[in-house]
């Protein structure tokens, strides 16, 4: 399912060596990312997504979620009002749809079980380690994002969460005026934009703080849809 013909590991790796960071363009085979795109952008149902935001409303210091049905809609509006709230004061916060385990057991999708398996398994594993030095053993956390109008990202460190982070988007024809953008902060005098454009992999090493980042909000007349695959790797 990698397009390796497309893919110099040396090249990467020694990239990876000096920036701690690889962005790796048409990296899924055009079959494989098309059936990924079709599935996340049209055929899975709204409702198996999940608001996800942190602070919580009800846990201090923890994250909290709410599955995307009309029953949830308000305390939904209440989470992004309070994610808000958060950032404007600088604190760590966020607001995007997530795939949650539990809610995708119900939607009983042969897609979403094979995607988990996939960047969870030993093809892709075996690419980390071959554009990286970092020894990955395991997939970790594992997840779908959907950033609709308004979510965002704030400011943050991702080493609590494993060695390595990575992010595959599959959203075409992606404008930057619509937001969603992945920064790099870390290097205040030279930061650098990542446009979410389809099939586009980013992985980069987050042990012991060294990547600052964040996803600016999603501008609320895109008529767009940020969808990616993310998650960590130990």
């Amino acid at each position: 399912m990698i397009n390796i013909k497309n893919i110099n590991a040396s090249a990467y790796k020694e990239e990876f060596v000096k920036n701690r960071r690889v962005v790796i363009d048409n990296f899924l085979t055009e079959e494989y990312a098309e059936k990924l795109y079709k599935y996340y952008t049209t055929e899975m149902s709204k409702e198996y997504w999940s608001a996800t935001y942190m602070p919580s409303l009800r846990y201090e210091g923890d994250w909290e979620w709410w599955q995307n049905i009309p029953g949830n809609r308000y305390v939904m509006e209440q989470a992004y009002q309070h994610a808000c709230n958060a950032r404007d004061n600088n604190l760590f916060s966020y607001f995007f749809y997530k795939t949650m385990p539990g809610v995708m057991e119900k939607a009983k999708s042969v897609v979403y079980e094979e995607t988990m398996a996939f960047f969870n398994g030993k093809e892709m594993i075996e690419f980390i380690n071959s554009v990286t030095d970092l020894e990955i053993t395991m997939g970790d956390k594992t997840f779908v994002s959907r950033y609709a109008e308004n979510c965002f990202l704030s400011n943050h460190t991702d080493d609590v969460n494993g060695k390595l982070a990575f992010v595959c988007h599959l959203t075409k024809d992606w404008n930057p005026d619509f937001g969603g953008l992945y920064f790099d902060l870390r290097d205040k005098n030279n930061i650098r934009a990542i446009n979410p454009s389809f099939n586009k992999l980013v992985i980069f090493e987050v042990t012991a703080g060294v990547a600052p980042h964040c996803v600016t909000q999603v501008v609320n007349n895109s008529n767009k849809e940020r969808i990616s695959v993310s998650g960590w790797y130990n």
